[in-house]
């Protein structure tokens, strides 16, 4: 999604939530949630419209993705329950905020134990598109085969999945003749 249309949506929410006049007790906070909000909308616009350029560089996994989300329920629901003046629903806010803490922990843990070597977790994906281009050129047709899978598995995007999959077929077809032809 692009930043810009993230921006607008913090933004968007944040003046329903001031027309709105929600959540009155906490007028003061809210306006400044707000300002910052507009704030950071116009920064994105202003941003986008000099053609600011963000290079983020490395791999960002599923399973970092899923930590970095826990922690983040955690953290809001941490300070969700500072701002409570409920004793009820200031428990309830905690209470949630450490089941995202321990979820944060179980997942970390099961990411470690679950950790089985492997080459391919070294390297990032073009690294692993260059690995597959020189097993298929150099005849290691299987080890092509099985990064081009790895590849596969990181893939989001169906397009580069089915293209990736007719490589595969190309390979285990030209395997296949290979090994008829002798």
């Amino acid at each position: 999604m692009d930043l810009t249309v993230i921006g607008f949506v913090i933004a968007v929410v944040g003046i329903v939530l001031q027309l709105a006049d929600a959540f009155p007790e906490h007028r003061e906070v809210r306006k400044a949630i707000f300002l910052m909000s507009i704030g950071l909308f116009l920064g994105i616009v202003a941003s986008a419209a000099l053609g600011a350029q963000y290079q983020i560089t490395g791999n960002i996994d599923r399973q970092f993705a899923l930590l970095f989300g826990l922690a983040g329920l955690a953290a809001v629901f941490a300070f969700t329950a500072i701002f409570l003046p409920d004793v009820d629903r200031r428990n309830v806010a905690m209470s949630a905020s450490l089941g995202s803490a321990l979820a944060f922990c179980a997942t970390g843990l099961f990411i470690v134990l679950g950790a089985v070597p492997n080459v391919t977790n070294q390297y990032s994906t073009d690294e692993i598109a260059v690995l597959a281009d020189h097993a298929q050129r150099s005849g290691q047709k299987q080890l092509a085969i099985e990064r081009l899978q790895e590849l596969s598995n990181r893939a989001y995007s169906t397009t580069v999945k089915r293209q990736i999959a007719q490589r595969i077929r190309e390979i285990e077809e030209s395997q296949g003749q290979d090994q008829s032809g002798r």
